[in-house]
């Protein structure tokens, strides 16, 4: 118990116990009286001390589980930027245990998967994270568009989902997630140069003239 705990408890216990001691002294027929401000003050102090306690104990558990997510995760691309995307993968996975609802994670697992040339289990991961960053934007039971632009790795889950798809040669559901991602980042030029590629490919020619023309007025080079 914290010190507001204790002084409630004890507040009450006098309280109650006045009142018990001038109850017996009253026995005989005299009056008594019930300190019934020492008991409710008491009692108050000693709820408030335990929820305060409590909610301090969740604050650092809360706090302790974020810190272990974020060293698997800082762990997990680490081992990524070195290539090494099996044991990175192993890290996003004891992150995601803890904490599947962090779209961010998903998204690191499937640039790793992505990276092993595993498409399919890449795009269900970019999938989980668009799923999960919908959900954390909803607003009256439908996603918000800005609060979606919001969080840079919504659009670039899409991104990554649409490179998947073209390693795939799944040109049409790529365009569509290109779509995605410059209508949440239109401001990303890779992401209206991809646009562009994939336009040119499905030979919807037009778009893909002003998709390159985007990318390029934004600064795209590569």
């Amino acid at each position: 118990m914290n010190s507001k705990s204790i002084i409630g408890a004890i507040l009450c216990l006098a309280g109650v116990f006045l009142s018990y001691t001038g109850y017996i002294s009253a026995s005989g027929g005299g009056t008594y009286k019930v300190w019934w401000g020492a008991i409710a003050v008491g009692m108050y102090l000693f709820i408030k001390g335990f929820t305060e306690e409590q909610e301090s104990k969740a604050s650092e558990e809360a706090m302790k589980v974020t810190s272990q997510v974020n060293a698997s995760v800082n762990q997990g691309i680490a081992l990524s930027n070195q290539g090494k995307y099996d044991e990175a993968i192993k890290h996003y996975n004891n992150a995601i245990n803890i904490n599947p609802y962090d779209a961010s994670i998903w998204s690191y697992k499937g640039n790793s998967l992505y990276n092993k040339s595993n498409y399919d289990e890449a795009i269900k991961c970019y999938d989980e994270a668009i799923r999960l960053g919908k959900i954390k934007a909803e607003c009256c039971g439908e996603p918000n568009l800005e609060l979606l632009m919001q969080d840079p790795i919504n659009a670039v889950s899409w991104k990554n989902k649409g490179l998947a798809l073209i390693n795939q040669k799944n040109y049409d559901d790529a365009l569509k997630c290109f779509d995605e991602a410059v209508k949440l980042s239109p401001q990303d030029s890779k992401a209206w140069h991809l646009k562009g590629a994939v336009s040119e490919i499905l030979e919807r020619n037009r778009e893909a003239d002003a998709a390159f023309a985007k990318a390029k007025e934004l600064g795209y080079s590569g």
